[in-house]
């Protein structure tokens, strides 16, 4: 969170005016400079998201392959995983209904259903363009963070 912060700071003091104008006149590369602003910020907290959302599912598989511990975290990517992000997908379709269909191994399954999981999750970030709520439900709900439970500042 400090690096956002720091970021955040950054940007400010590069594209903001020092003094901000009572009057609201600015000239044309103040405005500018403000518009970048807006689109950076924006930018800057989309990849804070993203990274945050990645690094909670690695370490969560991690964890799960080092000693089969279950976390929220991976129930959450489970009960998210196809029906809460894909339909219509014929591939990840197939890859269930498979790895359903030819279970013999409760333990390869259950690493297999996980690592499917994690593959489509992380497909998800990699696709993610945006921080309005619908974004960031599909950003947070595998990860088991209820975007009601966000504070509605953020939300908006």
């Amino acid at each position: 969170m400090e690096n956002l912060i720091t970021r955040l700071n950054q940007l400010k003091i590069r594209l903001l005016p020092y003094r901000t104008s009572p009057t609201g006149n600015y000239n044309d590369i103040q405005l500018e400079k403000a518009r970048s602003y807006r689109v950076l910020v924006h930018a800057e907290i989309e990849h804070f998201l993203e990274n945050k959302a990645s690094e909670c599912i690695n370490n969560a598989i991690e964890k799960w392959n080092s000693n089969k511990e279950p976390s929220y975290v991976i129930i959450a990517l489970l009960a998210a995983y196809h029906s809460g992000w894909s339909t219509g997908d014929n591939k990840r379709e197939n890859e269930i209904l498979d790895a359903a269909r030819n279970r013999n191994n409760l333990r390869k399954s259950i690493n297999q259903i996980i690592n499917y999981a994690a593959v489509q999750y992380r497909e998800i970030i990699k696709g993610n363009n945006g921080i309005k709520e619908s974004n960031l439900k599909k950003l947070l709900m595998p990860i088991g963070i209820d975007t009601d439970d966000v504070e509605s500042t953020w939300i908006a």
